[in-house]
């Protein structure tokens, strides 16, 4: 049996390429950091309208939100506009009740799917091909979010 362990991080150093990324040129031409609070704003006012009303987002195929994780989604959004990253370029909810975040440039598409209360997939895909993907949690005393590492090792147990 694989044993996983936790490693703390920082918000700044989880997806590290996301604080190096480009910001969208309609965000340079419109005023930078301005028009990326605004972006802020825009997605945590519809994630808080889908956590008060859940059953508002409707499609083919969609049951209902999962108010624990759009208060995860919620608290990712706040964790890193306060660390300073771009505002995402997309938010939508996901089949099966979760959240995901996109950030496009050129080639480049990462994205954070919010896949369980305090639960998290990373993944980057450059072109068709994926080039990193990790899960990510939080702790839910310290808040801290945290990497689950593989470590490969068998238990004993």
């Amino acid at each position: 049996m694989t044993t996983t362990s936790l490693q703390s991080v920082t918000a700044m150093s989880l997806p590290r390429v996301l604080t190096t990324m480009p910001a969208p040129d309609d965000a340079l031409i419109t005023g930078g950091a301005s028009a990326q609070r605004n972006r802020w704003t825009e997605v945590q006012d519809r994630l808080l309208s889908w956590k008060r009303d859940p059953g508002s987002v409707l499609y083919d195929g969609f049951d209902r939100l999962d108010p624990r994780r759009v208060d995860s989604a919620i608290d990712l959004t706040v964790d890193f506009e306060a660390e300073g990253w771009p505002a995402p370029t997309g938010c939508a909810p996901t089949p099966d009740g979760g959240i995901s975040f996109e950030w496009r440039s050129g080639p480049i598409l990462r994205e954070i799917e919010i896949v369980d209360e305090g639960r998290a997939e990373y993944v980057v895909i450059r072109g068709s091909r994926v080039v990193s993907a990790e899960t990510i949690v939080r702790d839910p005393v310290t808040r801290r979010l945290e990497r689950l590492l593989d470590t490969g090792a068998e238990s004993g147990n």
